[in-house]
């Protein structure tokens, strides 16, 4: 049976990876596999910490961005638990611009491609024509 540690530790050869990312990832990877699933506990930061090698502060700032994701929850004095088995996020973004034009449609084409298909964009128009509404 295939483990947190070793899913965390599959993600060593990708060399664009820091140590905090291969940690989320490994984390996720294995929900996503059904390795540990919602409302199980996760290992300890000092059994991490073991295993893997890694910095204290690096379990604890992972485990902080996947709080914040909501794909993992802390209790006190018990650790930490898988809150949400769909690891699955949209990112949105809200885009503000002035007016359309042959420039801002590229901008928007280009920003479009770069951000991925698992990102929502929202764009606000805005009827000013400067920021200031008077001469500055």
């Amino acid at each position: 049976m295939i483990t947190i540690f070793e899913k965390i530790q599959e993600l060593e050869e990708v060399p664009s990876y820091s140590k905090h990312e291969q940690f989320v990832q490994g984390i996720i990877n294995a929900i996503d596999e059904r390795i540990i699933s919602k409302g199980e506990a996760l290992p300890s930061i000092n059994v991490l910490i073991k295993e893997l090698g890694f910095a204290r502060e690096t379990v604890m700032k992972g485990y902080r961005e996947l709080i914040s994701r909501g794909i993992v929850e802390s209790k006190n004095r018990l650790g930490y638990f898988v809150a949400n088995d769909d690891t699955e996020q949209t990112l949105k973004v809200a885009l503000l611009m002035y007016l359309i034009d042959s420039f801002q449609e590229q901008f928007y084409r280009n920003f479009r491609n770069e951000l991925g298909p698992n990102v929502h964009i929202d764009v606000f128009f805005t009827m000013a024509t400067s920021p200031c509404s008077k001469p500055c």
